[in-house]
């Protein structure tokens, strides 16, 4: 079994899932995992404004692998068109 728990700080951009793995066998507990990952993440705003300084323009933000689409709050990976100015 897996359960996750997560936490988001918004100030610091980070979001932080702690798992724990739980492997049983015959209903009794065989081994148990703990581990966390910290994500960092960007907002469009500074995805455009990083674009910019290196020199490239945006043309779309869409959710990934959704090109038809137009990024909304919901999507937590997305993919960046740009092209160089």
């Amino acid at each position: 079994m897996r359960f996750a728990n997560a936490s988001l700080d918004l100030l610091a951009q980070t979001l932080r899932v702690d798992y724990t793995i739980i492997e049983l066998n015959k209903n009794r507990v065989e081994n148990e995992v703990k581990e966390s990952h910290i994500v960092r993440f960007f907002f469009p705003q500074e995805l455009k404004a990083l674009l910019k300084i290196a020199g490239f323009q945006q043309r779309h933000l869409c959710p990934f692998m959704k090109l038809d689409r137009v990024a909304s709050w919901h999507d937590w990976n997305v993919l960046v068109i740009a092209e160089i100015i």
